[in-house]
């Protein structure tokens, strides 16, 4: 008789069709490549997930199929409606901002050729995308290379692929360069625990946020994976939700002030990171709203995030807890507040921190990425809590192992940007002005006021709906 083994996750219900493909292709082609008998999936779900049942002749080929489970079910939209890379000339695509970018650009154009193939089109001005698309030829073209041309008509019309002027630079520019412009006063480490209870409040009070508190709690110890390794393989499968106490931009700063029984003498800022990558500029928050109310005589901004933050079948989750696994409960994270001088202006940021080098006693970043190199918005985030390193490791294109990983320093890789890097500072200080002289801000102490940014990455600014305090009712 055969041996059995059996393995159970939870996916979300909304990944339930990725997994089982079209006609069942996608349950089967992952039945047939790990080797397991059967994969069953429960018919209802329970608390948005559903039980996905394996049965495999060993633990091995188990936890394959739920490797490819977890692949196939973190697959996004944009990989289910467009070619995963250009029929011309082959460069990847992995949005639809790089669909769109990639199909306005020079070099797609090139490859192209005429902008019209049928003989019939007027004149057209070269590298524009709506033209190339409306020559019938051109059309159906691409069409036969995989590009839905409809979907991405209709993103290029509501500005997607179009990159946003920075509206701030003439008068940033005007600001006295320094590179040390995010002068550290201080930093300590606390855990929260993110657990929402039931029958809790929409807002927590203090009393709660201290609660869920714990004061001087160092990151978890990073430790260097063995690659090329199998990505872990979460136990559950589950979706976090953009509700409080999530977002913890002020409620743990204001938490750890009132557990010490401090002040906030000399702060003008209360915030997390989110709003550093917005004094920066950077395009991934600029679709972000915040909110902003007086608190004393600061200025507490909370993020109202358009994306999800975290699934626990996300590879950059796993890659994390693989790195630095954490002795603390589930629910509970680590997170560094610092103080900062930017100008004139004192900021108390919040942010998540992934571990420390037990080697150098330093915060380290985890990142996992498909392609080298980083970001300037990681630079910024590991400027914001603390780490003084970065390890980012590639995961193989279907995200079924991790295959190497290189190590940055935080401050070689601002030294390789110091114009940037120096830009950067010279925005966020006169971005910061602008928002502490606004006369709606100055006075939102009874409600906040929503921020938002424009076309050209500047701050507008509008009352909030009357009763939507931010700040705690006792604190």
């Amino acid at each position: 008789m055969k041996s059995r083994i059996t393995s159970i996750i939870r996916i979300p219900a909304s990944h339930v069709g990725r997994v089982i493909g079209k006609g069942g292709k996608k349950a089967k082609e992952i039945r047939q490549s790990s080797g397991v008998f059967r994969i069953n999936i429960s018919k209802e779900a329970t608390d948005g997930s559903h039980d996905v049942t394996i049965v495999g002749p060993s633990k091995e080929s188990c936890e394959v199929a739920q490797r490819a489970i977890v692949a196939a079910g973190g697959q996004n939209k944009y990989a289910q409606t467009q070619p995963a890379s250009c029929g011309l000339c082959g460069t990847e695509l992995t949005s639809m901002f790089s669909c769109i970018t990639h199909l306005s650009g020079k070099g797609h154009m090139t490859k192209v050729g005429p902008m019209c193939l049928c003989g019939n089109c007027p004149p057209q001005k070269s590298h524009d995308l709506e033209a190339l698309l409306s020559c019938p030829a051109q059309r159906e073209r691409h069409i036969q290379l995989g590009f839905r041309i409809d979907d991405i008509l209709s993103a290029k019309r509501r500005g997607v692929g179009t990159p946003r002027v920075d509206g701030a630079r003439d008068s940033a520019i005007t600001i006295p360069p320094d590179f040390n412009w995010m002068a550290e006063l201080s930093r300590r480490y606390v855990g929260w625990d993110g657990q929402k209870l039931d029958g809790s409040p929409t807002e927590p009070s203090i009393e709660d946020s201290i609660s869920r508190l714990r004061l001087d709690e160092p990151p978890p110890k990073f430790r260097e994976p063995a690659l090329p390794t199998p990505t872990p393989v979460p136990k559950t499968m589950t979706m976090s939700k953009l509700v409080w106490p999530r977002f913890v931009d002020i409620d743990l700063p204001l938490a750890v002030v009132k557990a010490r029984e401090e002040t906030l003498d000399g702060v003008h800022f209360i915030a997390s990171s989110s709003f550093m990558y917005a004094l920066c500029g950077e395009s991934q928050v600029m679709k972000e709203s915040f909110l902003l109310q007086r608190v004393g005589d600061s200025i507490a901004v909370k993020s109202q995030r358009v994306k999800t933050p975290h699934c626990s079948f996300d590879i950059g989750v796993l890659v994390e807890d693989l790195c630095c696994p954490s002795s603390l409960p589930d629910t509970m994270t680590t997170f560094s507040l610092a103080k900062f001088q930017v100008g004139d202006y004192g900021l108390m940021l919040s942010a998540e921190v992934d571990g420390l080098d037990p080697s150098t006693g330093e915060c380290i970043e985890v990142k996992s990425r498909k392609k080298p190199g980083l970001q300037m918005w990681e630079i910024i985030q590991a400027s914001v809590n603390g780490s003084f390193r970065i390890a980012s490791i590639t995961p193989s294109a279907d995200k079924m192992n991790l295959e190497s990983i290189q190590i940055f320093s935080v401050q070689d890789e601002r030294e390789r940007r110091k114009e940037k890097w120096t830009y950067k500072g010279q925005r966020a200080k006169y971005i910061l002005s602008l928002i502490w002289n606004n006369s709606l801000v100055q006075s939102s102490t009874e409600a906040p006021v929503v921020m938002k940014f424009d076309t050209q990455k500047m701050p507008t600014f509008s009352l909030a709906p009357p009763g939507s305090s931010i700040i705690p009712a006792d604190f």
